[in-house]
């Protein structure tokens, strides 16, 4: 990562020294952790970029078996501490700062701060706009230590950071995490510190809160954190693991289906998938995880439609995983999204030994299809004044009309099925490549 553009202010200080020789003390204190920037700064026309201050470095600590003094952890590029702040940002990076590297010790060296976020939310009810690039800082290094080894590296800042209620955080460019800080070095053969872990992408918790990815370039650089009672909407990639147990991920644009790619797996247990039906371009919404597993143990699948009406014998991908599938979805199709006497149902595709792909399909109501976890939902042929209507019929000798209707029905059912699996069989369900839009026709993805 380059080295961020210099920000008004000062950094932390540097912790003092340690020089109690009679009991070997460490080094006295961590530096301080420097302060976020304002959060109204970046949403004045003409702000280049918003750093967040460093961490002030530890304390050396000299005296005998000493060990060195922790560095400070750094401040936020962007600092939201005002409810119903709104805010659509036009400058071109907003940075965390950079932790503060571990004091030297003579025995131990100091552990270093951690990054600063680059944007830290501690409020409710604000909504922000990112234009350009938010990016976590990067921890400080480890301090230098003796026998008993280097100080540890500092973990990097996350991207984006919230901590409040009813926030809605929109993202139009990119969101990248910090980078760990290297472990300190040691001294007579001890060893050296460890390195600090990589930040998150994105960490959202409270409650009510949406990340909102605007278009399909929008990328996310490492891990998604998302908390229960929280949203993650939108369509763009994310690099990292999306870690969304207990919350809700809807992919897609907000006027039409879209797909939202994940790059290291996708954690929904207990959680909710909101996707909706483009019957008009035989579209759906769409997550496709191209490296990892998915796992959707006691999750949700909340089906809705958006245009058109979807016909027996359309075919939906809507997830896939290339490392496999775990858990099945309870089915959930929101009322009006489906003709009367049809019904969708649930079908789990396996490549090897692997579940890697769930397709929704539509298909003709079988009473004997019951609705429940991982099943169908079906919707009742036909109403009260049908029924009145079908009295009359067979009461006028139309019962032989009507059976050869509902055989036909059930033929173009059965042939579409058919030639479903025909056609399965003769793909061997091979994964299908990955595209950046969603999938249609009568059998899933695109050719």
């Amino acid at each position: 990562m380059p080295t961020p553009p210099s920000a008004a202010g000062g950094s932390g200080s540097k912790g003092g020294t340690g020089h109690d020789l009679a009991a070997g003390g460490p080094g006295n204190g961590a530096g301080g952790g420097g302060g976020g920037a304002d959060g109204t700064a970046a949403c004045l026309a003409g702000v280049p970029s918003l750093v967040g201050h460093a961490g002030g470095r530890g304390g050396n600590g000299d005296a005998v078996d000493s060990g060195g003094g922790g560095g400070g952890g750094a401040g936020a590029g962007m600092l939201v501490r005002t409810n119903g702040f709104t805010c659509y940002t036009d400058a071109g990076r907003i940075w965390g700062g950079t932790g503060g590297a571990g004091g030297r010790g003579t025995n131990v060296g100091g552990g270093a701060g951690g990054g600063g976020a680059g944007l830290h939310v501690a409020a409710d009810d604000a909504s922000i706009t990112l234009e350009w690039m938010v990016l976590g800082g990067d921890g400080g290094e480890g301090g230098r230590g003796g026998d008993l080894g280097g100080g540890h590296g500092g973990d990097g800042g996350t991207g984006i950071f919230v901590r409040g209620n009813r926030n809605t955080i929109v993202v139009k460019g990119s969101v990248d995490a910090g980078g760990g800080g290297a472990g300190g070095l040691a001294d007579g053969g001890g060893p050296a510190g460890a390195d600090g872990a990589t930040g998150a992408s994105a960490d959202i918790a409270g409650s009510g809160n949406a990340l909102v990815l605007a278009h399909d370039q929008v990328t996310l650089y490492g891990d998604l954190r998302l908390g229960a009672s929280n949203t993650l909407r939108g369509e763009g990639y994310v690099g990292g693991r999306v870690l969304a147990g207990e919350a809700v991920v809807v992919p897609g644009a907000a006027a039409a289906t879209g797909g939202l790619y994940v790059g290291a797996g996708l954690d929904l247990r207990g959680g909710t998938l909101a996707v909706r039906i483009d019957a008009a371009a035989q579209r759906i919404d769409l997550v496709d995880v191209n490296n990892g597993g998915a796992d959707i143990t006691g999750a949700r699948l909340r089906v809705n439609r958006l245009a058109g009406t979807p016909a027996v014998g359309q075919v939906y991908t809507l997830l896939k995983a290339l490392d496999g599938i775990t858990g099945t979805f309870v089915l959930d199709v929101a009322p009006g999204t489906l003709p009367p006497g049809t019904q969708a149902r649930l079908v789990y595709l396996t490549a090897g030994n692997l579940t890697n792909k769930v397709n929704l399909e539509i298909v003709v109501a079988d009473p004997a299809l019951p609705p429940g976890p991982g099943g169908a939902v079906a919707v009742p042929a036909l109403s009260p004044w049908s029924l009145g209507a079908l009295g009359m019929l067979l009461a006028g000798g139309g019962l032989g009309r009507l059976g050869c209707r509902s055989l036909s029905s059930k033929r173009k059912h059965l042939l579409s099925d058919r030639l479903y699996r025909e056609r399965r069989n003769a793909e061997g369900d091979a994964a299908t490549p990955m595209t950046r839009e969603g999938n249609s026709g009568p059998f899933g993805d695109h050719e």
